[in-house]
């Protein structure tokens, strides 16, 4: 029917007003999958989008939503090789955060310790 056809034209329209490019599909699918909880899936998408458009500005955006997913499947190996790979680019708060709960949650306070310090001498 015409509901969901509206709902996924909104989607691209908030995309475009967002990000001011051409929407990326496999991302906008995996933000649908990832508010409806379906983490694999979403997972799966958010991957295809950055493999399909590793320059793209949202990129990072879409890595923490997939860092996200990862952490919802108890991914934890991927989901800090990915937040490793924002931060090769450059500080980035969010995904320090990320990182440093990740390493509390897998048992390791001293390295959170260690990524929360290295973090605070960038900002």
């Amino acid at each position: 029917g015409p509901a969901p056809m509206i709902s996924h034209l909104r989607d691209y329209f908030r995309w475009i007003k967002t990000w001011r490019t051409l929407p990326v599909r496999a991302w906008i699918e995996a933000g649908r999958a990832f508010r409806n909880g379906r983490f694999d899936h979403a997972e799966q998408l958010y991957l295809l989008g950055i493999a399909q458009n590793p320059s793209h500005e949202a990129c990072v955006e879409a890595r923490l939503d997939l860092v996200f997913c990862l952490f919802k499947t108890r991914n934890l190996e991927d989901a800090e090789r990915h937040l490793r790979t924002i931060l090769a680019a450059g500080p980035h708060r969010e995904a320090s955060l990320r990182l440093a709960r990740l390493k509390l949650w897998s048992g390791q306070p001293a390295a959170a310790v260690t990524v929360l310090r290295e973090t605070l001498t960038q900002y």
